[in-house]
């Protein structure tokens, strides 16, 4: 009997070891493949954590936003302006400090005076948060120089012109310094160029400006300039995003070259520099350019960030 109750007894050790074995991977005691624990639900319930969507954890603490913005070269400089705060597919609001679980938020600093980069979207969770976002201080000046060869181009045109004749050929180096710590066309922009009738085409080159011109619509006479002769050709080029976001002041050199028509060309080169940066839109999303065409009007987003008038003569 001793044997029987001796075989009986390791019998039953045996299937309680398995039945734990089996209990214990249904909770995720054992091996990789189960979800790890179990979490609440609001409704009062338990699940495993791989099968919870976000909407279905509690919030020990209901999620609670600052947001803030500062200098991407001087940290401790707090930049102000108005926020503007998008959850979802609402339009931006000036204040949220409790956004809902869940939902897809992201930050913009709008300030006149800053180029700011908006937050990516990302999702809202639970406890205490901070946004914050850099933004990059608009230079107090840059300095444009156009130059014939080595000579430099009076801004203003008078005796310094350039001499065009008819079918001819005539390439004017220009550079661009900008200031440190500072940016004027961090997010790129535009240079528009008006040039007389009587010069057929120019072109860019150098500092990644586009080669290919595109239509402005920012009004007829862009440059803002009264004097601008009716009748003038105007052709814009793209400047590449993150021109000058670096903020080390360097010089960057392009060439423009002018290509006469059939006859010899007189008048004055406008080029003037236009800046990209962030805006509303109609529709309540953050945009960029040099003008709101997401909101089918011809106003841009700034001013001029510099202008350079060259004489041209044949």
């Amino acid at each position: 009997m001793a044997k029987k109750n001796t075989l009986q007894t390791w019998i039953v050790i045996a299937v309680l070891i398995l039945s734990g074995a089996v209990v214990g991977n249904m909770f995720g005691l054992f091996g990789d493949g189960a979800p790890q624990g179990t979490v609440a639900t609001q409704s009062g319930g338990a699940v495993p954590v791989g099968e919870l969507s976000c909407e279905d954890v509690s919030c020990p603490q209901n999620p609670a936003y600052t947001y803030s913005a500062v200098d991407k070269f001087a940290k401790s400089t707090t930049v102000g302006g108005t926020d503007q705060i998008k959850v979802g597919n609402n339009a931006p609001v000036s204040s949220l400090a409790n956004p809902s679980k869940c939902d897809m938020l992201s930050f913009w600093k709008d300030n006149s005076t800053y180029y700011c980069n908006p937050s990516v979207s990302e999702q809202v969770v639970c406890g205490s948060n901070q946004v914050q976002i850099e933004c990059i201080k608009n230079a107090s000046s840059i300095t444009l120089t156009a130059y014939d060869q080595y000579t430099t181009l009076t801004n203003g045109g008078g005796a310094s012109n350039i001499t065009l004749g008819a079918n001819g050929v005539k390439n004017v180096r220009m550079t661009y310094e900008g200031t440190a710590k500072q940016a004027s066309l961090p997010f790129g922009g535009a240079m528009c160029i008006e040039t007389p009738s009587t010069v057929s085409t120019v072109t860019p080159s150098g500092a990644g400006v586009s080669t290919a011109s595109y239509e402005a619509t920012f009004g007829a006479n862009i440059n803002g300039i009264a004097s601008a002769t009716a009748g003038n050709n105007i052709k814009c080029f793209a400047i590449p995003n993150g021109f000058d976001a670096s903020g080390d002041g360097a010089t960057k050199e392009m060439t423009l070259q002018f290509k006469g028509g059939s006859s010899a060309s007189s008048g004055s080169v406008i080029i003037t520099l236009y800046a990209n940066d962030y805006y509303v839109t109609d529709a309540g999303n953050f945009a960029l350019g040099v003008e709101k065409d997401k909101n089918d009007d011809t106003t841009k987003t700034g001013g001029a960030v510099a202008t350079y008038t060259i004489g041209i003569t044949g």
